[in-house]
């Protein structure tokens, strides 16, 4: 052992004595290099001589800070030797202790200045904690003596002074570190020392608590680990001088030393019961501040809290009784923090204060505790949710439903007393008050999508409506509302809550959104749990809950209360005045005004979200109300207002999931009868039930093609309906039918590559396709026998030589004897569906009515595409309404001819050829008219030009007139090229020069020749010479090469044309 004390020293002196000459930073790291390959037994021995020169540089470098690097330096060096070695002597203890402590801060009187070095702060942070760690018990003992009291404070509050205002992070928190290391709260050194520190940071309890309280409660960017910090260590210090052990031995207080400096002697504080009653009730109003910690975003930060609370709660049950309330509420609150951990603790720490509560005398059960507090809490509730910001709130709420979770079943008997009850409740209903002043609740309009049940499944969204409360905003507080009133539902009574939310409902106007919603979570906290047992609810059975389950789903379903007005019907006598988009009341009475509407449809969609959560509670087993409850939804996913469909939607979602069915389609399908049942008896009495044909428009939506034969009589039901009202509510049933043809269209698509074969030939081609479908027999003589019969009547169909009454004549002869030989083969059902709604429907071309109209061009277009494979039952129709139809074309009404073009663009796409004629004799002088007269018009007009309805209409004509005619392979397209040749004027608007190229492009493959004719005699680029003498020089109207309006446009496209002829040609 002499050996290696002699080695070492050997080998430390000489870079001792070289770093006592030069101060320099290698020399000190050359130090460092040396001591750590000592011993710890033989770095002990050589302590001082090694400290010697590093406390030497650090009382030269005190008074000048300029050598920070040195300092770091020498902060690395001294704190390894004190890690590695024990101080026994208090001289020295004191010597480096008051050293360091001075140089985190000296006096800024020209003389030094304060440390800019965050790293010198750190190392120097770190020394003192280190040597603190180091000292023995003896030294420790004189440390805490009155005399080192000043000494003492002074440290104290310069690492109060770094952990405060410093911006280094890691400082802030060595400083608190190394102040919990000074107060020794955190030590195992007996309780004699342990109330000498108590006695000595007494005196320092105000300052430490108020500066790391002001930390913890501060600004949230300093992160949680300085939080989590300060609490720790406020909690350490204020058990460390109000423990209640500690106080019951510091009441006879040692004998102050008679020499004590008389104003060292009034900083000592004698921990008296006055003393701790007074510093208690100061106390008070830091506990409150930190309580506020527990709306903290960070979980740990929440976790150090429990901890707080908990520690102060064992520890000072007598010293801090007035801030025991508060630590229950902490603890609380914390019961149902989103963070398992957190609330697990809160709980396990409830439970161990409730097993102490009972084995100590005198003391209060905690269920007598929590409900005098929860009675408290209740009633400052309503004054909380108006004045306190968004934390306080989220904090009360937070409270409420911890003080329900841990009475459990206990809350039974606090509802059972009629104020109580009735103080919960109304606190209950002014916090979730719903916000229904937007305007756009009862503005926003939706249209059905049509797209059928394949679209939904048990993915897709809900995609509820978000609920907006009248005095919060965060969503955190809505759903701890929630989480309440379930926890109330699963623990109370549910029979005396439902009474007495619905009397609410049925009685008050105010309160009966709030009510409804109250109603709707406390049912919903039934809910099974995830492994599908039910909940095991004391007093309560599934019998009580079915009942009372049924009991609301009526009292919701009652036409009282779902049938409310929820927008404003204009007082007109149209057939389609009860879907009109008005939304202005017509008059100031209260059910008219927009914020009556908006209460009447946030009402309704609060019944029906009730109505979704009484399913998701009974699961299978509400497959029996399916009767009451699918027919109601079904309507109200019908309605025109976004609120209210997407709110009906999202409950037959959650209907179908919790009943077990795979889709709603599959729902619908099962309870088909039902609800054909309850259309055709609404249908009979159809003046006070106009929506029931809304009903079925969404079966047909949202189900697959297994409905049609389900709902096949109830659609004969409303072509007779149609028959008997054509001109009062025409429109309603014209939606049912347009729905019908478009469903059709979804559930059977038509056969692309046959229809495309189809349009695109002459008449032998259509006789051809005839053979598709009905393959040709055995017989030669019997397909050429068909072929010339079938040509025969498609060419005397598209002569129009025929009336529509002799049409069916003029077959028949044709036919004669081999119709009598072949059987009658009956129509698929969906085809025959859509030949009647064709024949029906044709007469309402001629409406008054504009929008009837406009209807009924969607059904037709929608019913050729449906025909398009069955060419035989199609042409005949086409050639009944085609009379009406054209006249379209000429209606005063510039819509309804919009319509009806893009209506004969999917005419002719089915058709083809067929419909040649008769668009180039009847529709297209009408529409080449049109175009040329509005093309003087729309020349160098302004911008506003482009809003008007004619401007719309020259746009739909130059769109689909190119397609038309290409659809037909018409080639005598000279009248439709006259007519869009003016808008190849870059005069024009741009959107009708881009629909005028198009339409061009068309016509181009059609007839090249004659386009190209009509371009040159607007622009031609060279002039054309002859090949040979025996042509002549064609003359144009424009001069070769020079450039006008219609040149940038047409040398566009004449490029086109002689494309078109390389393609022949090859």
């Amino acid at each position: 052992m002499a050996a290696d004390r002699t080695e070492a020293f050997n080998k430390l002196r000489p870079v001792c004595v070289r770093l006592t000459k030069e101060q320099t930073k290698e020399n000190v790291f050359e130090v460092l290099e040396n001591v750590r390959s000592v011993q710890g037994e033989v770095l002990q021995d050589l302590q001082e001589y090694v400290l010697f020169p590093l406390r030497l540089i650090v009382k030269h470098q005190t008074q000048d800070i300029q050598k920070e690097d040195v300092l770091t330096a020498v902060c690395s060096c001294v704190e390894h030797v004190l890690s590695h070695t024990s101080v026994t002597r208090w001289e020295m203890f004191q010597d480096m202790f008051t050293t360091f402590t001075a140089l985190l801060v000296t006096p800024d009187n020209g003389q030094g200045r304060v440390i800019k070095s965050d790293e010198l702060k750190l190392g120097v942070v770190k020394v003192l904690g280190t040597l603190l760690n180091s000292a023995d018990r003896s030294v420790m003992q004189c440390l805490f003596s009155a005399y080192s009291l000043p000494a003492v404070g002074y440290a104290v509050s310069m690492l109060l002074r770094m952990a405060e205002a410093d911006k280094s992070r890691e400082v802030q928190l060595a400083a608190m570190e190394t102040l919990l290391c000074l107060s020794q709260a955190d030590s195992k050194r007996g309780p004699k020392m342990r109330v000498n520190c108590g006695n000595l940071f007494a005196s320092f309890l105000p300052g430490i608590t108020m500066s790391l309280c002001r930390i913890a409660t501060g600004d949230t960017k300093q992160g949680h680990a300085v939080l989590c910090r300060a609490v720790k260590v406020w909690t350490k210090v204020v058990c460390l001088v109000l423990e209640d052990s500690q106080l019951e031995e510091s009441e006879n207080p040692s004998k102050i030393q008679d020499g004590l400096d008389e104003k060292v002697r009034g900083l000592v504080v004698r921990r008296s019961p006055e003393w701790v009653k007074a510093t208690a009730s100061k106390l008070l109003v830091l506990v409150r501040q930190m309580s506020s910690l527990t709306s903290h975003t960070n979980w740990r930060v929440r976790n150090t809290l429990v901890d707080w609370a908990d520690q102060l709660l064992h520890n000072c049950t007598k010293s801090l009784c007035e801030c025991g309330p508060i630590f229950l509420e902490v603890l609380v609150g914390l019961v149902g923090d989103e963070y398992s951990a957190v609330a697990a603790k809160s709980r396990k720490v409830l439970e161990s204060y409730k097993t102490r509560q009972t084995s100590t005398e005198n003391a209060r059960p905690l269920t007598e505790v929590l409900e005098e507090n929860l009675h408290v809490l209740v009633l400052s509730l309503p004054r909380q949710i108006r004045v306190a910001d968004e934390d306080q709130k989220l904090c009360a709420v937070n409270l409420l439903a911890g003080y329900l979770d841990l009475l459990g079943p206990s809350i039974r008997s606090v509802l059972r007393s009629q104020p109580h009850l009735h103080h919960l409740a109304l606190a209950l209903l002014q916090m979730v008050e719903l916000d229904c002043s937007s305007v756009s609740i009862v503005e926003q309009r939706t249209a059905m999508p049509g797209y059928g049940s394949s679209v939904m499944d048990s993915d897709h969204p809900s995609g509820r409506p978000r609920k907006v409360f009248q005095h919060f905003q965060d969503k955190r507080i809505a759903d701890c509302l929630m989480k309440t009133c379930r926890l109330l539902g699963f623990h109370g009574d549910l029979t005396i809550l439902a009474d007495h939310f619905l009397d609410i409902v049925n009685e008050s106007a105010r309160y009966r959104m709030s009510a409804t919603l109250i109603l709707n979570e406390i049912v919903f906290g039934h809910k099974p749990t995830s492994d599908g047992r039910q909940a095991d609810i004391p007093g309560s059975n599934q019998g009580e809950l079915d009942s009372t389950i049924r009991m609301l789903a009526e009292e919701y379903l009652s036409p009282t209360n779902f049938d409310l007005q929820t927008a404003v019907l204009p007082d007109t006598s149209s057939p389609i005045a009860h879907t009109s988009l008005s939304i202005l009341p017509s008059s100031a009475t209260s059910p008219k005004t927009v914020r009556g509407l908006n209460h009447n449809i946030c009402q309704v969609c609060l019944y029906m979200e009730g109505l979704a959560s009484f399913a998701s509670v009974q699961g299978r087993h509400f497959r029996p109300l399916l009767m009451l409850v699918l027919y109601p939804l079904l309507d109200k996913l019908g309605d025109d207002n976004s609120l209210i469909s997407s709110t009906a939607y999202s409950a037959l979602v959650d209907v179908y999931q919790a009943c077990e069915y795979r889709s709603l389609d599959e729902m619908i399908r099962h309870n088909a009868d039902y609800l054909m049942n309850a259309i055709s008896l609404r249908l009979r009495h159809l003046e006070a039930n106009l929506r029931c044909p809304t009903v079925l428009r969404v079966m047909l939506q949202y189900s697959e093609a297994d409905i049609l034969p389900l709902v096949d009589d109830t659609v004969q039901e409303i072509l007779s309906c149609l028959d008997d009202h054509y001109t009062e509510e025409a429109a309603i049933f014209v939606r049912v039918l347009y729905d019908l043809v478009k469903a059709i269209n979804r559930w059977f698509p038509r056969d692309k590559k046959r229809v495309q074969h189809t349009v695109h030939t002459d008449t032998i081609k259509s006789a051809d396709d005839q053979e598709l479908k009905h393959p040709p027999q055995t017989s030669s003589s019997d397909s050429i026998r068909d072929f010339f019969l079938d040509y025969h009547r498609q060419r005397v169909i598209a002569g129009g030589d025929v009336t529509e009454e002799d049409y069916s004549d003029v077959a028949a002869d044709n036919v004669d004897d081999v119709e009598k030989d072949e059987p009658n083969q009956d129509l698929p059902k969906h085809v025959s569906a859509v030949k009647e709604v064709l024949q029906r429907t044709k007469h309402l071309l001629s409406s008054s009515d504009p929008r009837l109209r406009l209807l009924v061009l969607d059904v037709i277009s929608q019913a050729v595409v449906a025909l398009s494979d069955w060419r035989k039952e199609l042409l005949p129709l086409v050639h009944q309404l085609w009379q009406p139809f054209a006249l379209r074309f000429t209606d005063e009404e510039k819509l309804v001819t919009i319509k009806a073009i893009q209506t004969l663009d999917a005419m002719c796409e089915c058709c083809g050829d067929f419909l040649r004629q008769r668009t180039m004799k009847d529709v297209v002088p009408k529409l080449v008219s049109f175009l040329t007269t509005q093309a003087k018009i729309s020349c160098s007009s302004a911008q506003a030009y482009q809003y008007t309805v004619c401007y719309k209409l020259q746009l739909a004509y130059l769109t689909h007139l190119g397609p038309i005619c290409q659809e037909m392979e018409s080639h005598g397209v000279d009248p439709v090229v006259r007519g869009c040749l003016p808008y190849l004027s870059v005069n024009q608007p741009k959107p009708l020069q881009q629909a005028s190229l198009t339409c061009f492009k068309h016509l181009i493959s059609l007839e090249p020749d004659v386009i190209w004719l009509r371009l040159s005699d607007l622009y031609t680029p060279n002039d054309l010479s002859p090949p040979g003498s025996e042509f002549r020089h064609i003359k144009f109207l424009a001069r070769p090469g020079e450039q006008n309006e219609y040149s940038d446009n047409v040398i566009l496209l004449l490029p086109l044309t002689s494309c078109v002829h390389t393609g022949i040609k090859s």
